[in-house]
């Protein structure tokens, strides 16, 4: 809009310093040169942007020339078979889908569906792919969560190992107590069959020095009983000669 306001104030402009200059004082000049500024301002207000078509036809000839005739307009997109190419002259013989047959410029064929008729697929793929894309967000976003969830969890063996590796350095020491008090049990458990073994030895001593005794004192006694019934023999037969002893006196 602001070129348009640009442009029809430059052609006032030239204007007016036109109809003030000298050679052109008429009032019907002025008039006329009014007129078309007017009519110029009006085309240039209500100009506007158009496009060219992409519907285009293309004319499938008898022979290889413009001077050939006509046998058919071909419209673009339409598919055709290639049977012969006259690389010099430019021209194509081509067969359309009813069987007619003619020459076409080489440089109107491509080997690949015009933009218009391929428009449809690429729209219908660039639909799947926007809802591919749509589904690997989601799994992304859900793979997110899941690796959330998955550090969480590794954080938890992490710690749940931690704790067993001190629970089992604690075991290692009771372990090792509990095998320096086995060691130190077995060397007691040592010295215990040796004080056994020292007081049956001095039992079996004390055994022998008791039978020792008994039978001593069983001699003694022996001697002692002997010796009374010794005794209790000589002793009457002893009086019995002293008084016989007496009497003969």
């Amino acid at each position: 809009m602001s070129l348009k306001s640009d442009t029809a104030a430059a052609l006032v402009e030239k204007l007016q310093y036109w109809i003030n200059s000298p050679i052109m004082t008429t009032p019907m000049f002025k008039s006329s040169v009014l007129t078309v500024l007017l009519a110029l301002l009006a085309g240039a207000a209500s100009a506007e942007t158009r496009y060219i078509t992409d519907q285009l036809e293309v004319t499938m000839r008898s022979g290889q020339s413009t001077r050939n005739a006509i046998v058919r307009m071909l419209r673009s997109g339409a598919a055709v078979e290639v049977l012969e190419t006259d690389a010099e002259a430019g021209y194509t013989k081509v067969r359309v889908s009813g069987g007619t047959e003619g020459w076409v410029l080489t440089r109107f064929l491509v080997s690949q569906p015009v933009a218009r008729d391929r428009l449809p697929q690429v729209q219908q793929e660039v639909s799947t792919l926007r809802e591919q894309l749509a589904a690997l967000r989601d799994t992304a976003s859900a793979a997110a969560g899941e690796n959330s969830d998955l550090i969480a969890e590794r954080d938890q063996f992490r710690s749940d190992y931690e704790r067993t590796a001190r629970e089992l350095e604690e075991l290692r020491v009771k372990a090792s107590n509990v095998l320096q008090v086995d060691q130190q049990n077995q060397r007691l458990n040592t010295r215990v069959d040796s004080l056994q073994s020292e007081v049956d030895r001095l039992s079996m001593e004390n055994d022998d020095l008791s039978s020792k005794r008994t039978l001593e004192w069983f001699v003694v006694g022996a001697s002692v009983l002997f010796v009374g019934v010794l005794l209790g023999l000589i002793l009457p037969r002893l009086r019995m000669r002293r008084r016989s002893g007496w009497g003969d006196l």
